[in-house]
């Protein structure tokens, strides 16, 4: 396969990506003047830059005198990925980050990109659910606890959920969330 590089845009041809994941910052060739008045030739060497590595791959590029971080994952489908549907994001197939070979990248929606994640195991369904929610007040026993004591009182629906409010020290509505398994999924850690 051959290496292919295109212009990263915005940045007026001073650097260029490969099919390849590479990087390249475009040094033009000019005259230096010295303090001594002396004009001098330089030659532009261009450079290859390199990725730090944080979550994903990421180069700094920089335009007049400011620096912004790009993912190379992104660099590389804005430069050769067509994306008609104006897409936003760009998942990787094989759910692995690191792997930022054209075949394996796809633009797609946000929602796209959760559903492959879901599907294919990188996220775990109830990450921030229940007791593992850092806002959490209360522990799945006692969410479970709220659930069959207000199976088993009697009265209206309204004055259940306040009872048992101020018995654990919460809202009508978070008891509401809990008894209907809108917000407190516990069948999931059972």
């Amino acid at each position: 396969m051959k290496e292919i590089w295109k212009n990263i845009d915005g940045y007026n041809g001073k650097y260029k990506i490969s099919n390849f994941g590479r990087v390249l910052s475009i040094k033009k060739k000019g005259f230096s003047i010295h303090s001594s008045g002396r004009k001098y030739f330089y030659k532009g060497k261009d450079i290859f830059l390199k990725a730090s590595n944080k979550t994903y791959k990421c180069f700094a590029l920089t335009k007049n005198g400011k620096t912004k971080y790009f993912q190379l994952h992104r660099l590389l489908a804005k430069a050769f990925i067509p994306n008609p549907e104006n897409k936003p994001c760009i998942n990787h197939k094989d759910g692995n980050k690191y792997n930022n070979y054209l075949y394996n990248l796809e633009w797609c929606t946000y929602s796209e990109n959760i559903i492959h994640a879901y599907k294919n195991g990188l996220m775990k369904e109830f990450l921030n659910s229940g007791e593992l929610n850092g806002r959490s007040k209360l522990n799945n026993e006692e969410a479970l606890t709220i659930r069959e004591t207000y199976k088993n009182m009697d009265g209206k629906k309204t004055y259940k959920r306040l009872d048992l409010g101020e018995v654990f020290n919460c809202s009508q509505i978070t008891i509401s969330r809990i008894v209907n398994k809108t917000h407190w999924n516990i069948e999931a850690y059972e």
